[in-house]
């Protein structure tokens, strides 16, 4: 990436698969990191009950004000979790108020969805420079490290 491009990377994580994955991103780049957080609780097996609720009606989840304007970077990448087969309530959100020159995608998931959040993104915030997938299963065993190397190139 050439020293002038400005990269933001925005995400939400609810049991912090996303932030590892955000972090890796932003480390990489030597991009600014943004977490989108939610009004209210989350936690426990009521708040996980609200999250898939809200993603499989795709209900935008209420969110806090972003401390970072999106417009002023040349890349805005965002990543979460895929909830309910979808994307998740809180990226809807921030996503249906961006305004970004380019912007890219990534999600984390147990099982699936990543190819129907990464359409929703598309339509809410524009068509992705890049998109990455990484499962649980590669955070928890490291390889999703080989997936950013790729992602950032594609980026970049």
């Amino acid at each position: 990436m050439s020293e002038a491009m400005k990269s933001l990377v925005a995400y939400h994580s609810r049991t912090g698969n996303t932030r590892i994955v955000a972090q890796e991103i932003a480390r990489s780049l030597g991009a600014d990191l943004e977490e989108i957080t939610v009004k209210g609780k989350r936690g426990g097996p009521l708040g996980y009950l609200k999250c898939g609720y809200e993603s499989s009606r795709r209900i935008p989840a209420p969110i806090n004000a972003p401390s970072k304007d999106p417009s002023a970077y040349d890349i805005l990448i965002v990543g979460g979790p895929i909830w309910s087969f979808t994307l998740s309530s809180p990226v809807r959100a921030y996503l249906s108020k961006c305004k970004a020159k380019k912007v890219a995608f990534f999600c984390t998931f147990g099982g699936m969805g990543s190819v129907k959040a990464f359409s929703e993104m598309s339509l809410l915030c524009g068509n992705a420079a890049a998109t990455m997938a990484v499962k649980e299963n590669e955070i928890r065993d490291g390889s999703y490290k080989e997936k950013i190397k790729w992602f950032v190139k594609s980026v970049s």
